[in-house]
């Protein structure tokens, strides 16, 4: 059996993502139980798929008020819009679990202002963001669909849906 431990996940751009996880295959030897740890790094060059990009989107009002640029998660201006979530890191075990938001907001100048959120734990008992149980529904769902493209839940291949008709 395997299983998988996401610890970073960046999306550099619609056909590259970059992981970092610990991967833990647990198989029978005689009577015993053995494991093996690998901590893998790689990048991903399969197109990802929307679903994916969406979960990473649906941090960005999170992002946006863990570092203060909206006051309220109900008070969403236009310029959210110009947020995109690039990337979550993941840390802490237990109550103590949480993750760091990567994003980027795009500035009437058309300059970029990185964001970067604190560290922000998952437990109401030890952290002090009131939305850490929405927070972590989201990056559950990142975790997800990351699971689900390491087994293969890619973009669709904009060349096969060319239709082609006869004259």
């Amino acid at each position: 059996m395997k299983s998988i431990e996401l610890k970073k996940v960046r999306l550099k751009s619609d056909f590259c993502l970059e992981l970092e996880y610990t991967e833990t295959v647990k198989r029978k030897v005689g009577d015993d139980d053995v494991s093996t740890t690998s901590d893998i790094v790689a990048t991903y060059r399969y197109p990802v798929h929307q679903d994916l990009k969406d979960s990473l989107s649906a941090l960005v009002k999170y992002v946006a008020h863990i570092c203060e640029q909206i006051v309220d998660l109900d008070d969403c201006p236009d310029f959210l819009k110009d947020i995109t979530v690039t990337g979550v890191s993941f840390g802490g075990s237990d109550d103590h679990r949480g993750a760091t938001v990567i994003a980027q907001r795009k500035l009437r100048s058309g300059k970029v202002l990185n964001l970067i959120s604190p560290f922000t734990k998952f437990d109401s008992e030890t952290s002090d963001y009131v939305h850490c149980y929405e927070l972590d529904a989201c990056c559950e769902g990142v975790v997800s669909e990351v699971n689900f493209y390491l087994g293969g839940k890619y973009a669709p291949d904009p060349q096969l849906e060319l239709e082609f008709t006869k004259n």
